[in-house]
């Protein structure tokens, strides 16, 4: 199972510089492909998009502020959930939420995001043990 932790500053800010990308390579790309070639721009932000929002999935959890609980929620609810960020989640010293219904106690509020820390695997002995 994975374990999570409450973001640091350093994740906050890799998660400005990646979205900050994306924005970036959107606004190049309008300039080169919106006039002749706009399917090609829609089909870029669509794309863009959906990496994103796979990789927050893949990287992120919440904890229920109610309960504690602390669980993972699909691509789908992560694309169409309510979010934000509470306190000063800039700067290191708040967060951020999103609007889910927790699967342990069943009331909706404000969960708190975190990132998730994967294990790395424990090696194995190749001489079959001593």
């Amino acid at each position: 199972m994975d374990k999570f932790r409450e973001p640091t500053r350093e994740d906050t800010i890799r998660a400005v510089k990646f979205v900050g990308l994306f924005v970036a390579v959107i606004a190049a790309w309008a300039f080169l492909l919106l006039p002749d070639y706009w399917y090609t721009w829609v089909l870029m932000i669509i794309a863009g998009i959906y990496l994103l929002v796979e990789w927050d999935t893949q990287t992120s959890g919440y904890r229920c502020p109610n309960c504690g609980k602390v669980f993972e929620i699909s691509f789908l609810r992560n694309l169409v959930s309510p979010h934000g960020i509470s306190g000063a989640g800039l700067t290191g010293t708040g967060g951020g939420w999103k609007y889910l219904k927790c699967p342990g106690c069943g009331k909706r509020a404000r969960a708190t995001a975190l990132k998730k820390v994967r294990e790395a695997p424990q090696p194995t002995d190749p001489g079959g043990g001593a």
